[in-house]
């Protein structure tokens, strides 16, 4: 099995480099600097070197030369495999100093492991073209070693610049950003919220004064649960706590929701809001809190308690319709019963004579149905089939002739 030397400051980039080679039958020793390597190689001299250039300590050119001066390593093959700033002048440098091949990052997987086993096949085959190959004399390659370190410095210096007038400007942006959004916020009727995960508030909006009666900095490191009314608490706890068993688990909670709970104010009263809360996200994408928007909807709920009111008291009026279209059928039909027992009970006392012991049984009879065909007028006047009639009663008149009626349908007992 072969062994490989892969020198690179990258982390990630020796971590790809050794996936690829150890996945394809070699064996890999890493390193992070050309001090390091040129150690390692020392203590036990690999098949292969595969170097970056630019790296801390010792580069790759300075590997590469002293690689080539020492007995022991300057007959096995060097590659060097970069991204940084490359130019022809750098290849022409790395062959010059003694290099076997010089490959610009990044290279398909494949192309990369032909290099390699080519330039072991080629040193296998011709061991000697490594040592007699000539090089620079150790001046010229100092000097032309210092013009790349130099060239490559200021390219890195005019990168690092370049960043920091990026980072600069999104500092700035951030700023102008967050200055605008202070300014919503603080200018809106709606309350804007931040919480951590452990419901200790971290930002609210002035506009919390107006509908809670706390100033923003009475509320800073206070538990957002206490200023709920106890019926909602149980609702936002178990919300909290589908959300973190989400984040545990690693899977992505809802992006926002809505709850409709009671607040209490700081008088005690209590006011209907809407909360709306979402994930607060860092710059890093780790999870960091909630955020969200207070809405006071208590004209909203007042709305809805009317609508539902005028909506019963139309269904009871449909209700009661339905009650007088039927009273009015009853009525109608009942009232043409009663004109035929009132006709027959006229039609009967003119025949009976004055002192007929049946008389007055008769006459009740007519009462009745008088006072049955009064109730029916009243239940067409509910119906409203026939208008009402407003008249003077005596209501001691009234009350004693439904005596004997009464006396008969109850009892004596009651």
């Amino acid at each position: 099995m072969k062994r490989v030397l892969v020198v690179d400051d990258g982390v990630e980039n020796r971590y790809l480099l050794t996936a690829l080679l150890e996945g394809n039958g070699f064996q890999v020793v890493q390193a992070s600097n050309g001090a390091e390597a040129l150690a390692l190689a020392r203590e036990a001299a690999p098949d292969i070197v595969v170097t970056d250039i630019l790296m801390p300590t010792m580069d790759g050119f300075e590997l590469c030369r002293r690689w080539r001066m020492d007995e022991r390593l300057k007959g096995i093959p060097f590659i060097v495999y970069t991204a940084t700033y490359t130019e022809p002048k750098d290849e022409k440098l790395a062959l010059a100093l003694g290099a076997d091949r010089f490959l610009i990052k990044p290279q398909q997987p494949e192309v990369l492991l032909r290099v390699v086993n080519e330039v072991l096949a080629e040193a296998a085959s011709h061991p000697g073209d490594v040592v007699q190959r000539p090089r620079l004399d150790e001046l010229e390659a100092l000097r032309r070693h210092n013009e790349a370190l130099i060239a490559k410095l200021e390219k890195k210096v005019h990168q690092l610049e370049d960043e920091a007038k990026k980072r600069t400007d999104v500092t700035a942006a951030l700023q102008e950003s967050e200055r605008w959004f202070r300014l919503l916020a603080e200018n809106s009727s709606d309350v804007v919220w931040s919480m951590g995960f452990d419901g200790r508030i971290l930002y609210v909006s002035p506009a919390v004064e107006a509908l809670l009666g706390y100033k923003p900095q009475e509320l800073r490191e206070v538990p957002f649960e206490k200023m709920v009314a106890p019926e909602g608490q149980a609702l936002l706890r178990d919300e909290m706590r589908k959300v973190l068993e989400d984040l545990a688990a690693g899977r992505n909670p809802k992006h926002s929701d809505r709850y409709e709970v009671e607040m209490v104010r700081r008088d005690g009263t209590r006011v209907w809001t809407e909360i709306s809360a979402s994930i607060m996200w860092d710059e890093s994408g780790k999870a960091g809190g909630f955020q969200g928007v207070l809405r006071d909807i208590s004209g909203r709920r007042l709305l809805e308690e009317d609508r539902e009111r005028l909506k019963l008291q139309h269904m009871q009026t449909q209700r009661l319709e339905s009650i007088g279209r039927l009273a009015g059928g009853v009525a109608h039909d009942f009232n043409n019963l009663l004109s035929v027992i009132i006709s027959y009970a006229d039609f009967v006392a003119e025949e009976m004579r004055p002192e007929d012991p049946l008389r007055a049984d008769v006459q009740e009879i007519h009462k009745a149905g008088k006072r049955a065909a009064t109730l029916t007028r009243q239940l067409l006047a509910f119906s409203r089939k026939q208008v009402m009639e407003l008249q003077v009663m005596d209501l001691n008149q009234t009350v004693a002739g439904l005596q004997d009626m009464l006396r008969r349908l109850i009892g004596e007992d009651i």
